[in-house]
């Protein structure tokens, strides 16, 4: 059966604001899901004013383009000054490690900056995805357009695996990939030769109904 998770960054532990972030979370998500007697909409409405203040009216969607991972016995240490959303450009020092300087590999927005001992998430780089971008997904998605995709030149699905398909980089070549990408897939692995694209939701909405 389909399982529904959320991911909610509520900033340092030892914060005193994170226990106040948190129970504004938690009152949103009792009232969107139906979860409050009473006057649910006034508390749910109430979290939300907060959260948006807290957010300084951050809004929005954002995808993660990049993470550092930490490997085991790397000396990592971040950069001082660094915060979520903070804008960061292609090869400005991040961090460093026993190596040297580690740099951000693209442009876009800093998040979830590592300064704490625990971890392996060194930093995450992401970039806003615009509602068109969202809307268009969610076209796609709907429409099971993904049972076209191994039509296309250079594209099969793997025979074991339904939700995985093989693309032979050097034949598709035209929007393909950013196809794969509106259609819930990401890549897994890749060689010259071959990448891997694995789709891990429900294929079919119907099922997540059920």
């Amino acid at each position: 059966f389909p399982v529904v998770a959320v991911g909610f960054e509520a900033g340092q532990h030892a914060d005193p604001q994170s226990i106040e972030i948190h129970r504004a979370m938690l009152w949103v998500s009792l009232s969107a899901t139906g979860c409050l007697q009473g006057n649910p909409e006034s508390d749910g409405r109430a979290g939300a004013i907060r959260l948006a203040e807290i957010s300084d009216g951050l809004r929005g969607f954002f995808e993660i383009r990049y993470r550092y991972p930490i490997q085991i016995g790397e000396n990592f240490k971040m950069n001082p000054g660094y915060t979520s959303f903070q804008k960061v450009q292609r090869n400005q020092p991040i961090a460093a490690n026993q190596d040297g300087t580690i740099v951000a590999t693209r442009n876009g927005l800093m998040f979830m900056p590592l300064y704490q001992s625990q971890g392996n998430d060194g930093f995450f780089i992401i970039q806003p995805v615009a509602r068109f971008w969202l809307a268009l997904s969610k076209i796609m998605r709907y429409g099971r357009l993904d049972r076209l995709l191994p039509w296309l030149p250079g594209v099969q699905r793997d025979l074991h695996n339904s939700q995985i398909l093989l693309i032979n980089p050097r034949v598709a070549k035209f929007l393909v990939r950013q196809a794969l990408h509106l259609l819930g897939y990401r890549r897994r692995s890749s060689s010259p030769d071959l990448l891997r694209y694995e789709r891990r939701e429900i294929r079919d909405p119907a099922q997540s109904r059920r």
